[in-house]
């Protein structure tokens, strides 16, 4: 069985909290957080050695209640500095920061707490306290609860709860009684003790809290580094920050955080509600991001460039075609000829480089994506306006990233190959294994399902189908338990079909279903803008109060729902049944979609039909439509 490899890595002997005052000390007066101290303000800088010295201030305190090493404190809060600043002090104070996602329920985050056996949470919001209140009678172990601002606090709660500021008074009294005290704890620490419990939020079953060690984090924070030769693109723009908007309740965004962290370099915080807005006051040299946001981020840029002059538009689309030309041509290290090289120029002077600025990209050297599959056609294109957007993969058991395309040599379609210190191999039925330092000890207290996790050999299963091409470059077929396979017994990949779907700008996302059946159907969720203005266009009348416009993940309006009236027209089922058709032409015939229906939502983490990285919770979704499911196979032949 041949081994694929990542080559040596060289991982530092540190925990995550050296790691941070390591940088500290290194970069002391120079720029560390960046972030809005309220919406609408401007920006403020702290440098390394204000950060240190706030996280500081919450670790004397955690101190100052007597926290024990290894003891789980719980972090519930949107992405921002006091995230980071907080999880840095639980892991100065030798603590195990319990990971909380904002948008789990009351019942949800009880569960986490009690599962975890959290003895203090941190919460950044009154709707966050809200959901502790409501399940902290059923917390045994829960005695601290910590707010980042300040909020109502129910009676029975009033005696555990305490504000931020009032928490960093006690730790800086803490500190002035028992100086050193931190400073011994973090000297303490070792690499492969439990840094974190991240729960899976998971597409399927019950969250299991991956155990994750400072080893694990630490070496995957430097492969990164390494494989995405980030000093090297950071020396190109000294001074230029990373920016963190994804939660960092999940590994994806913490790895991303500490990849500024390790390098002292500048990281700003975002949302996605003000990124382009934040981009433009920030100039990143480097973001990570999900598909869905340079999906959105590209249909933002159509639907300008159509509200424009036909000139514009002529203009526009001759650029766009010659970035995917020049895309297309420079990866997998190729090179454009000299006619393509300058075309690619005088766009880059028209176009590309107003584009840049109207993103704030300026200084983008390195956009990563991964959680789900990206289309070629966007990566070829934002490469060839001078965007590079790279596809990587990688689990919550994998400390998130596991493989990256390098920016020098990037092939759209794969996800590039394994980090370095990984190494991968494909079992008999083609699941991918790994071993290596960012790989997780197992899941917390669940022995049965963390031996099933793995090889007799200790190789891990990632549960995701893979092949590898002959530069080792990996790229994913499906997930092991969502193939659908149809009563004939053939095998579908699903999201082979879902993508060439959604290669049409007519549709959002798509969920097809086969299993047990005996033709493969799909449920469509539409671009519900683009369908909207072609209904327009095309004077098809439709009921407008049904229409739901809500700002979407880069802040634009998007609209999120229209009513039946519309979907069950005919002219608008005979469009996408010619988008079908179009996919179905590439498909062999056992593949081929031959019912759909049209959903009448986005898809959401509101109705938890999204994970926090935004991959499609099939069962939930399945679920929540099981009419419309169901009807796409009734009738003759079904």
């Amino acid at each position: 069985m041949k081994i694929y490899s990542g080559g040596p890595l060289d991982v530092p002997n540190e925990t995550m909290a050296q790691m941070f005052h390591r940088t500290a000390r290194n970069h002391a007066e120079k720029v560390g957080f960046r972030a809005r101290p309220a919406k609408g303000q401007p920006f403020q800088d702290r440098t390394w050695r204000e950060t240190e010295a706030l996280s500081d201030e919450i670790g004397n305190a955690l101190l100052s209640l007597g926290v024990a090493p290894g003891e789980r404190i719980a972090l519930l809060a949107e992405t921002g500095e006091w995230w980071a600043l907080t999880d840095f002090a639980i892991l100065s104070a030798g603590g195990v920061t319990v990971t909380v996602y904002p948008t789990l329920t009351a019942e949800q985050v009880g569960y986490l707490l009690t599962d975890s056996g959290a003895t203090t949470i941190f919460v950044d919001s009154q709707a966050q306290l809200d959901k502790v209140a409501q399940v902290h009678a059923k917390v045994p172990k829960l005695r601290r609860v910590v707010t980042f601002a300040t909020c109502n606090v129910p009676a029975d709660l009033a005696k555990a709860t305490t504000t931020l500021a009032q928490f960093r008074e006690e730790g800086r009294a803490f500190a002035s009684a028992n100086p050193g005290k931190l400073a011994e704890r973090i000297a303490k620490g070792k690499p492969e003790e439990v840094a974190t419990l991240v729960y899976t939020s998971g597409t399927t079953g019950v969250p299991k809290g991956a155990v994750l060690t400072h080893r694990n984090f630490v070496s995957a924070t430097r492969a990164a580094r390494k494989l995405l030769d980030l000093d090297a693109l950071y020396a190109k723009h000294p001074g230029a920050n990373t920016t963190v908007f994804l939660p960092m309740a999940h590994c994806y965004g913490r790895i991303h955080c500490m990849m500024g962290v390790d390098m002292g370099v500048p990281i700003a915080f975002s949302a996605p509600a003000t990124l382009v807005e934040d981009f433009k006051a920030t100039r990143p040299f480097m973001v990570a991001s999900v598909p869905r946001l340079y999906e959105r981020m590209y249909a933002q840029i159509l639907k300008n460039v159509e509200e424009g002059s036909g000139a514009k538009k002529r203009i526009f689309y001759m650029a766009a075609d010659t970035a995917r030309e020049y895309g297309h041509a420079v990866s997998n290290g190729g090179s454009a000829g000299f006619g393509l090289r300058v075309r690619h120029a005088l766009f880059d002077r028209l176009v590309y480089s107003k584009l840049r600025e109207a993103l704030g990209m300026t200084y983008m050297e390195a956009c990563t994506t991964g959680a789900a599959a990206i289309r070629p056609d966007l990566l070829y294109f934002f490469q060839g306006v001078g965007i590079p957007i790279l596809e990587g993969y990688g689990l919550t058991e994998t400390s998130a990233p596991s493989n990256v395309n390098p920016p020098h040599k990037f092939k759209p379609g794969t996800v590039g190959p394994p980090f370095p210190g990984m190494e991968m191999r494909l079992a008999d039925d083609g699941e991918i294994l790994m071993r290596g330092p960012n790989v997780f000890q197992g899941y917390y207290n669940l022995p049965k399902e963390t031996a099933e996790a793995f090889t007799p050999d200790g190789w891990f299963k990632t549960g995701d189908i893979g092949r590898f091409d002959e530069d080792g470059y990996l790229s994913i077929v499906d997930r092991k338990k969502e193939l659908e396979v149809l009563n004939t017994g053939k095998k579908i990949a699903p999201v082979m079909v879902e993508e060439k779907l959604k290669l049409s700008p007519l549709v959002g996302e798509a969920l097809l279903v086969a299993t047990d059946r005996k033709f493969a159907a799909c449920l469509i969720q539409p671009n519900f803008d683009s369908l909207v203005a072609w209904a327009a266009k095309e004077g098809i009348p439709f009921d407008r109060s049904k229409v739901v416009v809500k700002p979407d993940p880069t802040g634009q309006p998007m609209t999120y729902s229209v009513g039946r009236d519309l979907l069950d027209e005919p002219r608008v089922k005979a469009l996408y049944q010619g988008v079908v058709d179009e996919t179905n032409k590439s498909l062999a015939d056992f593949e081929q979609v031959r019912s759909f229906a049209l959903a009448d939502n986005v898809w959401s983490m509101d109705r938890d039909e999204m994970t926090m990285t935004l991959k499609k919770k099939r069962r939930v979704i399945s679920k929540n439509y099981a009419p419309l499911i169901e009807g796409m196979f009734a009738g003759p032949g079904a």
